[in-house]
């Protein structure tokens, strides 16, 4: 409605898009020609070690003589955990985890649960070489509305999966003397680095 509604004056679509285009180079909306808009509400709550966000999109279908069936982001919550060390053991986590809802007006919908833990053993080789193993296990969850299908099958879907990876990493530095102003040194580094991931083949 938003192209329909303000055609004229200092909040039209027109002045609002040559705004846009000076100050941040791009367009207000994207061109009238799509079939369909995104609209995107995105909230974030950091901690000192995870992230938690709320993120929910709806695409709209412009063209209304069409079944608007796009399965639609009504919310997606995730919950992030960075590499964080435990207590009196070497080793660390990290977490990645999301649940999402999948809507739509006619149609398949349903719900994900992923779930995606992992434990690392980082550590040194000499005074050239990092290493870090990892096991990682991946959990997945749905709940799935079947409006479609003409069989009737399980609303719950799930798999399970598991890792195992290995990193390997040095480091090169060189100091280069450059003078310039308040700069008197240049470090020049080369990181090659090589990792290892095996998934075993499961069913999905």
């Amino acid at each position: 409605n938003y192209l329909k509604e303000f055609v004229n004056g200092s909040t039209s679509v027109g002045a609002s898009e040559r705004i846009f285009q000076n100050r941040f180079g791009r367009g207000v909306l994207n061109d009238k020609t799509v079939s369909y808009r995104e609209s995107t509400l995105y909230l974030e709550r950091p901690f000192e070690s995870a992230v938690l966000s709320l993120d929910t999109r709806y695409w709209d279908q412009t063209n209304r003589n069409l079944q608007n069936l796009s399965l639609q982001r009504l919310p997606s919550l995730s919950f992030t955990a960075i590499p964080t060390w435990i207590d009196r053991l070497p080793l660390y986590y990290t977490m990645q985890s999301s649940w999402t809802d999948y809507w739509r007006s006619e149609g398949t919908t349903g719900n994900r649960l992923d779930l995606f833990p992992r434990l690392a053993y980082p550590f040194h080789w000499k005074s050239y070489l990092d290493v870090e193993t990892s096991a990682g296990l991946r959990s997945t969850s749905y709940w799935v509305d079947w409006r479609e299908e003409s069989r009737d099958p399980s609303p719950w879907q799930g798999r399970l999966l598991s890792d195992v990876r290995v990193d390997l990493s040095s480091r090169l530095n060189r100091v280069y003397p450059f003078e310039m102003g308040p700069y008197q040194a240049v470090q020049h580094a080369l990181r090659p680095e090589v990792i290892y991931e095996y998934v075993p083949e499961v069913s999905q």
